[in-house]
C-alpha cells in the first residue's frame, strides 16, 4: 500500500513524468484493441481445432 501511495505522490509532484507514462500506456494498450486481440484468439482457435481434428493412428504424435 505504501508503494502505491508513494507512486500517486511521485504522480502529483511530477506531472510532466506522469503524462509520459500516460502517453506510453496509451500506446501500450493500442495493442490490445479488439481489432487485433480478435486475429490473436481466432488464429488460436484454429490452431487448437486443427490439433484436435481426427488423426489417423500412425499420424499421432506419441
Amino acid at each position: 500500500a505504501w508503494e502505491a501511495a508513494k507512486a500517486i505522490e511521485d504522480a502529483y509532484n511530477n506531472p510532466d513524468k506522469a503524462e509520459a507514462f500516460g502517453k506510453a500506456g496509451r500506446v501500450f494498450s493500442l495493442d490490445f484493441d479488439w481489432s487485433i486481440v480478435n486475429g490473436m484468439w481466432y488464429n488460436l482457435f484454429e490452431q487448437i481445432r486443427e490439433e484436435q481434428a481426427y488423426k489417423p493412428l500412425e499420424a499421432r504424435r506419441l
